[in-house]
């Protein structure tokens, strides 16, 4: 056979062999291995974030371990103490309950999926027990009572579990938008700042999440007053004293 015959060849049997069988290869049971789904993890482990304005927001490890199927819509905290340890027990309620704090889900996702981030406010429970400063709090799940137990001793810093400040993150929103040349007093401001934090939370990948962080106009006017020196940089001034004084845009 001449060379170029013979490489001819050679190419159309390759080409034949390496053709897809249709027939089913012997396989028996001992030569399979399964191959598991990986299970996602849903922000494990359970975490309280507590901003210092009276609310908090429960992480979706924590509601999954109060609830791993039915959405909860209260939930009760209860004090307890160890020598001197101090916990916060956290247990599923009913909304009617007595002492029960209504939670909601935050977003437009968890609207219709659990489990759910949620936020509710428990102010004067949580200046009772203490918790008054920024903080985040690790849980973890007594599955035998159905409780998350978080250690009121061991606070961890707010910014790993909710990134920048909320406050600065609201101003900075409204600043990008807000028209200027103009002097508004603080409620105005702080309607505005709202409602600019509500339209970057509804999107799908806002760079803010959870509960619009100021109360009232005077924790508005408090917060721009102590940051007035870098606020003046971006054109924003207090136009003189008190408790709610009016915002100059220029």
């Amino acid at each position: 056979m001449m060379p170029e015959r013979q490489r001819t060849f050679e190419v159309l049997t390759a080409s034949q062999d390496s053709m897809p069988s249709t027939r089913a290869p012997a396989l028996s049971e001992k030569d399979l291995t399964a191959v598991d789904q990986p299970r996602r993890r849903l922000g494990s482990p359970p975490e309280m974030a507590v901003p210092g304005s009276g609310q908090f927001t429960l992480n979706t490890a924590a509601t999954r371990a109060l609830s791993p199927k039915t959405p909860l819509k209260a939930i009760r905290f209860y004090l307890a103490e160890k020598g001197k340890e101090r916990f916060l027990v956290v247990r599923p309620a009913a909304k009617d309950a007595d002492g029960a704090i209504k939670i909601f889900p935050v977003g437009e996702f968890y609207q219709d999926h659990w489990p759910a981030t949620v936020q509710g406010r428990a102010a004067n429970t949580l200046r009772k027990i203490g918790v008054v400063e920024r903080c985040r709090l690790e849980g973890i799940q007594d599955r035998k009572n159905n409780w998350l137990v978080f250690n009121l001793n061991r606070p961890k810093p707010l910014q790993d579990f909710e990134g920048p400040d909320p406050m600065g993150q609201a101003v900075s929103l409204w600043l990008k938008a807000a028209k200027r040349k103009r002097t508004i007093q603080t409620k105005d401001a702080l309607e505005e700042i709202r409602e600019a934090w509500k339209k970057e939370a509804s999107k799908p990948n806002g760079s803010v999440r959870g509960t619009f962080p100021f109360d009232k106009a005077i924790q508005l006017g408090a917060y721009l007053r102590k940051y007035a020196g870098e606020y003046a940089r971006e054109g924003l001034r207090l136009g003189g004293g008190g408790i709610k004084p009016p915002v100059i845009l220029e």
